[in-house]
Parts: C-alpha cells; structure tokens; sequence
C-alpha cells in the first residue's frame, strides 16, 4: 500500500490487516518527517510542516519532497482456506468504516 490506501483481508470472516497506514501521526511515519527535519501538527487534520531553511528564499519543490515517500509497502500472503475476500480502500472508506465493518459490509 501507498498512503492511505488499506489492504484487509477476510479470513473465516474475520478482518486481518494487510498493510501499514502512512499517515503522519503515526509514530513510525512521525518519526520518518521529524528525522528529516520536518514536524507534524495538528491544523484541523494531520499535516506535515515544512519549514524554510534559514538563508534561503523559499523552499522550491525539492524541500518538501523529502518529506514524501513515494515507495509502497510490499507484502507477498498467500492465501489460506477461509480466506474469502480483500477489501482495497483509500481514507473515504476507512475514515468512516473499521476493518471488521468493512469485511461485514462486503
């Protein structure tokens, strides 16, 4: 997965998650952006914030892209018996929707 896009599997109807979320409050992904010299806070949602570096007008684009990881997590499952579906979402579902809901739903 990539983002917030989520992975979830049902197994004997059971919701077993497939993939990692990347959203800054997390503190794996928190720590990433704070490593490199960014910050996450809090302005109505989650957000990423780039400072300017002192002695340089404007960040430019390649500031803010070390910030984005744009590789994806990979993970190779085979599949089980039980094993009846994956649910494949982006935020729009899991915002609103737990794993289980969605494997309930489906």
């Amino acid at each position: 997965n990539a983002g917030d896009s989520r992975a979830v599997l049902s197994r004997r109807g059971t919701a077993v998650r497939l993939t990692d979320d990347h959203k800054p409050h997390l503190p794996a992904e928190k720590a990433r952006v704070e490593a490199a010299g960014g910050r996450v806070d809090f302005q109505r949602c989650w957000r990423v914030i780039v400072e300017p570096r002192e002695g340089r007008l404007g960040s430019g684009l390649a500031e803010p892209r070390r910030f984005v990881e744009c590789e994806p997590d990979v993970r190779r499952v085979v599949p089980q018996p039980g094993d009846n579906l994956v649910v494949l979402g982006s935020d729009g579902l899991w915002d609103v929707l737990s794993d289980q809901e969605a494997v309930n739903c489906a």
